[in-house]
């Protein structure tokens, strides 16, 4: 299963990236929707798709399976990070990590 959620996020250098992102989001939202996933939920700020479990949503997991299998097309680069957004994502908790060793954690 594709792992979504903060795989979306909005880019600062690139506005038309972002726009494309949040655009895929609200697509595969609807998607979701519309491949009997009701309650499934808008994207949230910057186009990201809200993590969501069949359970949250009052399906079984193979109805969740075949409605993402359906929609997953819909999501910039398959709602995979990209390797920029990897190495953003590790940069940032890197730096998070010596701050919680450096107040004695």
């Amino acid at each position: 299963m594709a792992q979504l959620g903060s795989t979306t996020t909005k880019s600062r250098s690139n506005p038309s990236a972002a726009s494309a992102q949040a655009d895929g989001a609200v697509a595969f939202s609807r998607c979701m929707r519309s491949h009997g996933l009701a309650a499934y939920p808008d994207p949230g700020g910057g186009g990201v798709i809200p993590k969501k479990t069949p359970q949250q949503l009052g399906v079984s997991p193979s109805e969740f399976q075949t409605a993402q299998s359906a929609c997953i097309h819909l999501v910039p680069n398959g709602g995979q990070p990209t390797h920029a957004q990897v190495q953003q994502y590790r940069s940032v908790m890197l730096i998070y990590a010596r701050c919680i060793r450096a107040h004695g954690s």
